[in-house]
């Protein structure tokens, strides 16, 4: 627990540096691409969470394809728009190093994360 703590601590310390790519269309997200090897671990970082639950609603949609890039956008947004994006996840999961993961999660700001079937 003191661990995940520390490392919780040092992704929210190093989170006040990144800046968050905002799409402010029809079709609102959010993405984050530093390349620094912990772009897909900021979903754990609470101040991530809130503002993208302030910009998205609430559950908001996650891909985490590979470790230098997490997106984030409303459930909300336009079936092509859903569509799309779980096209590209899944071609950045299959293409890219680094691979976390070619599915969807649901997450909240209060740190709940379900996997959408």
């Amino acid at each position: 627990a003191e661990l995940f703590a520390q490392a919780q601590q040092n992704l929210e310390r190093s989170a006040r540096e990144i800046r968050l790519h905002e799409g402010r269309t029809v079709d609102k997200l959010l993405a984050i691409q530093e390349n620094d090897g912990y772009d897909a671990a900021r979903i754990l970082v609470p101040s991530v969470r809130q503002h993208a639950a302030e910009l998205l609603g609430e559950p908001f949609f996650v891909g985490i394809p590979h470790r230098d890039f997490i997106v984030m956008w409303s459930a909300g947004n336009s079936p092509q728009f859903q569509q799309a994006t779980r096209d590209t996840l899944a071609n950045d999961f299959a293409s890219q190093p680094y691979s976390i993961s070619g599915d969807v999660f649901e997450v909240w700001a209060d740190g709940r994360i379900q996997r959408v079937k």
